[in-house]
């Protein structure tokens, strides 16, 4: 009986001690995590070289005494970056996934240019991010707006509801619009790229205009209508008036 007592004391004593030197071990070797390599991933818009200057994380130094959130902020103050989320993919290297503003249109008022995004927010214009097939917005006064302001201009933020509009009920048609000009004549025109022809919008284009648009725009490409127009007039209710180009016209433009 004592021998099986005795017995049962060693063995506990034992595993005491064998546990307090895995604890040890597993002390020694914990890996210990700090950021020395940030890897982006997902930024479509804004080179990485633009999104670690702007945050002033491009060397080790950087980083140094640098916490993730702290790393994390200083991206997301980028005016193109919406969110960014962190993940160590190893002891030293920091995997931040980047989700952009989504781009809508340009604007662009003598020596000052601005980007709109999909939330009608004002973006300033960065040489380093190029966005290819977004529409122009021209004619309009541009004053200095800050960093993700809403639209408070009446006039851009008309060539914007057009935009709006045309997108909302034909993406096809929408990316054949190649700019909106304010005027202070007709309200706003634009231009369309297939096929070229000059869209007169005026003051109050609507959804049932922006139908009729459509409509329209689709008749002709689905046809392959070889016709060229001088102009397309969306100013009337209930109709479309558009003008095909004379034959001298059009050979003039070729």
């Amino acid at each position: 009986m004592i021998l099986r007592k005795l017995t049962v004391y060693i063995s506990l004593i034992a595993l005491i001690v064998l546990v307090a030197l895995l604890s040890q071990t597993a002390q020694k070797y914990d890996v210990k995590y700090r950021v020395e390599k940030i890897y982006l991933v997902d930024n479509k818009l804004v080179p990485s070289f633009e999104i670690l200057n702007f945050a002033h994380l491009n060397s080790p130094n950087d980083l140094k005494e640098l916490t993730l959130e702290q790393i994390v902020d200083r991206i997301e103050k980028h005016p193109y970056i919406k969110s960014a989320n962190c993940k160590f993919i190893d002891s030293i290297t920091l995997r931040v996934s980047i989700e952009e503003i989504v781009p809508f249109a340009y604007v662009f008022g003598g020596t000052t240019s601005y980007l709109i995004t999909t939330e009608a927010k004002i973006l300033p214009f960065n040489s380093n991010v190029i966005i290819y097939d977004i529409p122009l917005i021209t004619g309009v006064r541009v004053e200095k707006y800050q960093a993700s302001k809403y639209l408070i201009n009446e006039e851009i933020s008309y060539a914007y509801r057009i935009l709006s509009i045309i997108k909302r009920i034909d993406i096809a048609l929408f990316s054949s619009v190649s700019e909106i000009e304010i005027s202070k004549t007709v309200g706003a025109y634009g231009y369309l790229s297939r096929p070229h022809a000059r869209i007169i919008f005026g003051e109050n284009f609507d959804d049932k205009k922006g139908i009729h648009f459509s409509e329209f725009w689709r008749q002709i490409i689905l046809n392959k209508n070889l016709v060229r127009y001088e102009y397309i007039d969306l100013r009337f209710e209930n109709q479309l008036v558009a003008k095909e180009k004379s034959l001298n016209q059009f050979i003039d433009t070729l």
